[in-house]
């Protein structure tokens, strides 16, 4: 028997979006579905309703304050909810594809990811994870990636001080605690950019750079060329 996914998807502001993110994780062989609401002033609290029928699937948490508290800390908090299981986590603006290579890639002691298909515009393209030694190139394996609960105990969650570059500094956490990296050659997830601007394109650098000084301090074995 395979074991079981949990999905957990963080969302802020996300009422446009999160319909199909939700429904992305369920197609995707995902068997529960756990959203956080961060403090949302749309009217994603309004879609999030429409899924609470689905209980046995899908869970809903938000702030009865609707304080923003950030992702590190959803995504904190919506593992600690989840079962002894399997997790991968999504944004609510991508969706999530066929998971089940990466669910057979999965052994105890590692973490397992993939490519992804980014659209801006009419322009789709196929990103690939970068493996393990590229870490000291700076590339990053992007967001959806399975890993095990046991896994993010051993290394107490997200890593808070990582406001941006979240999941990548996750990884480098998992990975520079034994947990072994896997790529599968598969897409995970799809992203679609806005053609306007956003946080992925107009300061990416500038977060990038910061944070990976940062990862370079904190595991600086990870970053070793000869390794």
């Amino acid at each position: 028997m395979s074991p079981s996914v949990t999905c957990i998807i963080p969302v802020w502001n996300g009422e446009a979006t999160i319909d199909r993110a939700i429904e992305s994780a369920l197609q995707s062989g995902c068997q529960r579905v756990l959203i956080y609401d961060d403090g949302s002033t749309d009217k994603t609290l309004d879609r999030l309703e429409q899924h609470t029928q689905d209980r046995f699937r899908i869970s809903v948490y938000s702030d009865l304050k609707g304080i923003r508290r950030g992702v590190n800390y959803a995504r904190n908090f919506l593992v600690g909810e989840a079962y002894d299981s399997l997790i991968i986590p999504l944004d609510a603006d991508d969706t999530l594809c066929d998971i089940r290579p990466l669910v057979e890639a999965w052994q105890p002691d590692t973490w397992v990811y993939g490519d992804y298909y980014q659209q801006e515009g009419h322009h789709i393209s196929r990103i690939s994870g970068a493996p393990y030694g590229a870490l000291p190139r700076k590339e990053i394996t992007g967001i959806s990636f399975l890993f095990h609960k046991r896994d993010w105990r051993k290394v107490n969650g997200y890593d808070p001080d990582f406001a941006y570059c979240e999941d990548w500094a996750f990884q480098c956490a998992l990975t520079h605690a034994g947990v072994k990296p896997v790529y599968v050659e598969t897409v995970v997830y799809e992203r679609t950019l806005n053609p306007k601007g956003n946080e992925r394109t107009s300061l990416a650098g500038e977060y990038w750079n910061f944070y990976h000084q940062m990862a370079r301090r904190k595991y600086p074995s990870l970053f070793q060329v000869n390794r």
